[in-house]
């Protein structure tokens, strides 16, 4: 068998994700933390959009609904990160995917 292969574009993005989060900074936060189906957010500011990114930067979930909570059943257990965008500001925190 012979392959061939013509125009191929191969493209890569990396997201950098610091595990220096100071919690205690941040406009918002999340809990139950680790949490297994339901995470609750906790802001005292409109968010515009909300981003899960997995622990390889790669997005899980990205969204520009503004609800206080969101079903994260779907999500394999691990570490995850939330970026949350207010006025063009992003705000991250880390959770845990029980």
């Amino acid at each position: 068998y012979k392959v061939w292969i013509d125009d191929l574009k191969i493209s890569h993005t990396t997201v950098t994700i610091s595990d220096n989060i100071n919690d205690n900074v941040l406009p918002f936060s999340v809990y139950p933390n680790p949490a297994k189906e339901t995470l609750y957010i906790e802001t005292v500011q409109h968010f515009d959009r909300l981003t899960i990114f997995n622990a390889k930067g790669q997005i899980v979930l990205k969204t520009n609904s503004h609800q206080k909570s969101l079903d994260i059943s779907n999500l394999a257990g691990g570490i995850y990160y939330m970026e949350l965008t207010v006025n063009g500001q992003k705000m991250i925190t880390k959770f845990i995917k029980a």
